[in-house]
C-alpha cells in the first residue's frame, strides 16, 4: 500500500481500490451491520486503509465522498454495537450473573484500540472490588507481612 501510494504521488500509476471500498459493497455492509448479530468481516485495518486511500487517491475512486459517508455510517454502527455489548457485561454483573467472557468477533483494530484502555481499567477495578477467595487468602498473607495486595492486571504485549 505504502508504494502503490508513493507511485500513486509521483504519478507514476493508478490505484485499483479493493472491492469492499466500492459504493454498492459499502451499502450492502451497512444493511448487514444493522441485521446480523455479529460485526460483518471486514479487513482488520480497514479504517486506516480507507483513510490513506481516500487522502491519496481520491481521484481512483468511484464518488469518494459518498464512500467517505458510508464508511463513518459502518464505523459509528460497529461503535454503537460495541458500546451495547459493553452495556449489556456491565448488567450482567449488575444482575449478580457471572460473565466468563466477552467476544468481538471480527473487529477492527481502530475498534479495539478504541475499547482497550476502557476494557483495561475496567478489569483493573473490578479485581480491586472483587477479590477472589485465592486474593483475599494472598492478601492476609501480605498483610501479615506487611505487603500490599492489590491485584494488577497484566498487560501483555506483542514482540
Amino acid at each position: 500500500l505504502w508504494l502503490a501510494i508513493t507511485l500513486r504521488k509521483r504519478g507514476k500509476c493508478t490505484i485499483q481500490i479493493p472491492d469492499w471500498m466500492s459504493v454498492a459493497a459499502l451499502e450492502q455492509r451497512i444493511v448487514a451491520e444493522r441485521t446480523e448479530k455479529l460485526l460483518s468481516d471486514l479487513p482488520y485495518h480497514y479504517m486506516e486503509i480507507a483513510q490513506l486511500l481516500l487522502t491519496n487517491a481520491k481521484e481512483d475512486i468511484i464518488l469518494p465522498d459518498k464512500v467517505s459517508v458510508l464508511l463513518q455510517d459502518i464505523e459509528n454502527i460497529r461503535m454503537d454495537r460495541i458500546k451495547l455489548g459493553v452495556m449489556s457485561v456491565a448488567e450482567s454483573i449488575y444482575q449478580n450473573r457471572s460473565v466468563v467472557s466477552a467476544h468481538l468477533h471480527n473487529a477492527s483494530a481502530m475498534e479495539v484500540l478504541t475499547m482497550k484502555r476502557f476494557f483495561l481499567s475496567s478489569m483493573d477495578t473490578f479485581y480491586k472490588l472483587c477479590p477472589s477467595a485465592d486474593d483475599e487468602i494472598s492478601n492476609y498473607d501480605n498483610a501479615e507481612s506487611g505487603q500490599s495486595g492489590t491485584r494488577k492486571l497484566r498487560k501483555f504485549r506483542k514482540n
